[in-house]
């Protein structure tokens, strides 16, 4: 597939999901350890991750992937275990993990808003 396909690809996943990333919802708490992520432009996966981050507002060094170069890749591996993209470490919980619904789900558990009071109303 061509660099121009892919940027179409691309270009036609943003437009389909307008808002999505560009807006934040805010947060509980912003981690005291900055976030990291290992990630490349071309993959839709990854997009979804640097949506989460930033609806959520959070900040996170981000360690580009290259398609066909090695550059982070050997740290990736040695962190994960696998060369496989979007990998996020979170040094304040001691996570890291793969899977971009599992990262989503992960940031808006720890870092989200929080949607519900927990505290019983008292009648």
């Amino acid at each position: 597939m061509t660099n121009i396909v892919k940027g179409i690809i691309a270009l036609g996943a943003s437009l389909m999901r307008p808002m999505r990333g560009a807006v934040a919802v805010g947060h509980r708490r912003q981690p005291e350890q900055t976030l990291i992520l290992y990630e490349a432009e071309y993959c839709p996966y990854c997009r979804y991750v640097r949506e989460a981050l930033t609806a959520l507002d959070l900040d996170a060094l981000i360690y580009p992937i290259p398609k066909r170069g090695q550059r982070n890749n050997d740290e990736l591996i040695a962190l994960g275990g696998k060369s496989q993209i979007p990998f996020l470490v979170d040094p304040n919980n001691g996570v890291s993990m793969y899977e971009s619904a599992d990262i989503q789900r992960y940031l808006r558990e720890t870092y989200g808003p929080s949607a519900v009071d927990a505290t019983p109303a008292v009648s």
